[in-house]
This record gives C-alpha cells, sequence and structure tokens, in this order.
C-alpha cells in the first residue's frame, strides 16, 4: 500500500485509519444506547424518536470527527513512524508482522500493532469504498433533478387547489408545484428550496378524491418537516460511514420513524385513519420503485405492513372500521402472495 503512503501523508493516514476502527465501537454503543431508548419511548410520539435516532446519527458522526482530528494533531506531534511501527518505504523489513510481536505483549497491544501494520490497507478500502457511494449520491441527485423536467404533466387545476388547501394548513411558506410524471409509479418529492410533488400519470384518476387527499398530505408533511435535505444529510453521513453496520441500522430506524412521523400528520390533516390506510394500499399496488434520495409515499413491503398495523393499531372510534381494515389486509396479503 506504498501507493497510499505516497498521495496521503503519514499523519492524514493514521488518523483516518484509526478512525475507521474507533466509528466502529463507537457507533455499536450509540446504537445500543439508541435501541434502549427506544424502546422506552415506545408509547412516546413518532416525532420523539425520529429526533432521537437522527440525532444518535450525528452523534455518531461527531465523535467519528473529533476522533479524526484528535488522532491528527496527536499523530502531527509525534513520529508517525515510531507510533504506528510503519515504513512507507518500498521495503518490508522495517514493518512488523505478527510473529515479531513480542510474545508477552498484551491483547490491546496485539490489536494495536496488528492495525497500525495495515492503517494504509484500510485507507484504501475505505477511499474505495467511499468513492462509489459518492457517485452512486451524485447520480442519485442527478437523476432527481432529471425527474423535475422530464416526461412531467400539469394536473387539472382542482387537484391544486386541494394541494394548496393542504399546505395552508400545515402551513407551508414554499411554492409546492403538483405535476404528473411519466417517470415515476409512486408519488414522490423532489427538491427543498423548490419543492415538485410527482404523481404517477394516471395515479389521480384511479384512486378516490379522498385517497388522493390522504397522498399529497403525507407528501406534504415531508415538505414541511425539511425531510428531502436531511435525507440528503443522512446520505451524506451512510457514505462516509458505509462500513459501519449499526449506522445502517440507525439510518434505518430514522427513514422508519420518518414515515411515521408523515402518517401521523396525513391522518390529522385528513382526519380518517381507513381512508389513509387505503390510500397506503391503494399506492403500494402501484409499485415498488422509487429514488432513495427522493420523499417516496412506500417502498418496501415489510416497512410499508409495518405502517398500516401501527395505523390500525390506534383506538378506533367506530366497532364496523376493524372488519374494513380486516378485509383490507385480507386483499394486500393477497397481492403479496
Amino acid at each position: 500500500m506504498d501507493f497510499i503512503s505516497s498521495i496521503i501523508s503519514e499523519e492524514l493516514v493514521y488518523a483516518l485509519g484509526w478512525t475507521v476502527v474507533h466509528s466502529l465501537w463507537q457507533a455499536i454503543g450509540v446504537a445500543f444506547i439508541m435501541g434502549g431508548l427506544l424502546l422506552a419511548l415506545q408509547k412516546h410520539s413518532s416525532e420523539v424518536r425520529y429526533r432521537l435516532a437522527y440525532g444518535a446519527l450525528l452523534v455518531v458522526l461527531t465523535m467519528a470527527v473529533f476522533t479524526f482530528f484528535d488522532l491528527y494533531q496527536f499523530a502531527r506531534h509525534k513520529n508517525v513512524i515510531e507510533i504506528t511501527q510503519l515504513s512507507v518505504q518500498a521495503s518490508s523489513e522495517y514493518a512488523p508482522t505478527l510473529a515479531e510481536i513480542p510474545a508477552t505483549a498484551t491483547l490491546p497491544q496485539r490489536f494495536t500493532s496488528y492495525f497500525n501494520t495495515h492503517l494504509p490497507l484500510i485507507v484504501s478500502v475505505w477511499l474505495l469504498g467511499l468513492s462509489l457511494f459518492v457517485i452512486r449520491l451524485l447520480g442519485g441527485l442527478a437523476y432527481l433533478e432529471h425527474l423535475k423536467i422530464a416526461y412531467t404533466y400539469q394536473l387539472e387545476t382542482h387537484w391544486e387547489d386541494m394541494l394548496q388547501y393542504l399546505a395552508e394548513q400545515l402551513p407551508i411558506k414554499r411554492t409546492v408545484e403538483l405535476m404528473e410524471s411519466a417517470l415515476v409509479q409512486v408519488p414522490i418529492v423532489v427538491g427543498h428550496f423548490k419543492p415538485i410533488i410527482l404523481m404517477p400519470v394516471g395515479a389521480v384518476n384511479g384512486l378516490a378524491v379522498e385517497q388522493v387527499e390522504a397522498i399529497l398530505a403525507h407528501e406534504l408533511a415531508h415538505i414541511a418537516r425539511n425531510d428531502y435535505i436531511l435525507n440528503v444529510v443522512q446520505s451524506v453521513i451512510e457514505a462516509l460511514l458505509y462500513f459501519n453496520p449499526a449506522v445502517w441500522w440507525i439510518s434505518a430506524n430514522i427513514r422508519t420513524e420518518r414515515e411515521n412521523c408523515c402518517d401521523d400528520v396525513a391522518i390529522q390533516l385528513c382526519g380518517n385513519k381507513l381512508n389513509y390506510a387505503k390510500a397506503l394500499v391503494a399506492i403500494q399496488e402501484m409499485n415498488q420503485s422509487a429514488p432513495s434520495l427522493a420523499m417516496a409515499f412506500g417502498k418496501k413491503k415489510g416497512q410499508f405492513l409495518n405502517r398500516i398495523r401501527r395505523i390500525l393499531n390506534q383506538p378506533q372510534n367506530k366497532s364496523d372500521m376493524i372488519e374494513k381494515i380486516t378485509a383490507t389486509f385480507c386483499c394486500w396479503q393477497s397481492y403479496l402472495e
């Protein structure tokens, strides 16, 4: 890995490599604490759980950043070759092997020596993965920009009036556009400063008015909560810490609670849980695909079913509503099979 050592300073290799290693246990610790708090906050609102999960992700990033700068400053004031026992020369005689580690060395010493020896490899793998995730992220953003202008069509005025009415209820100060798109198969929100709600072509004609209202309320909730930009930030953190399973677990919880929050807002605006549940099923039957950076109405089957169960487990005012909901479930399960 002399190539990495030749293009990146020894101090930087040392700081980056050990930051990657330390971020693993740091994220696991944060995820463990977050998991315990989520269990304790089961009866609290989805907004509280969402803020907890997003805060945990920011804590992991902050710890990694502080660790990097602390290690980098330490390396700058020390002889890195003495610290890591690693030489950037082509000859391997300066790099210790496992056999050269004294038999009396403790487990922490062996652990430190092993990773010191492989820091250039760790940094190389991290940079390679980061490059792939950044390319994916930029490609996703470019595709979303393409969706704004490609094969989009204006909807009828009364749908725009409905959107404006719902936007005023939240309230949303930004101008929100409503368009049909031939390239999307589920409703999505694209953009932050000039958000656009894209509906699949023909979707509004195949849904009841109440269902369209529920869908628009859900997407407007994403806009009111600034979820688009927060999702982009989340995706950047995922790219930086892509190697960390705990980060992906935290991130999955963020996305779950984000949808729950928007479900709650939509139900509050529409005032009918049954119609909202039916709207969820109707949209899910359209398709499962949507860009990962877009604020989509629903994508994964497992997550979708959990959302439906969560909505339906809430107290109902009418006894016959339970029977209608059960029928909706049966129809959806038959569709999945």
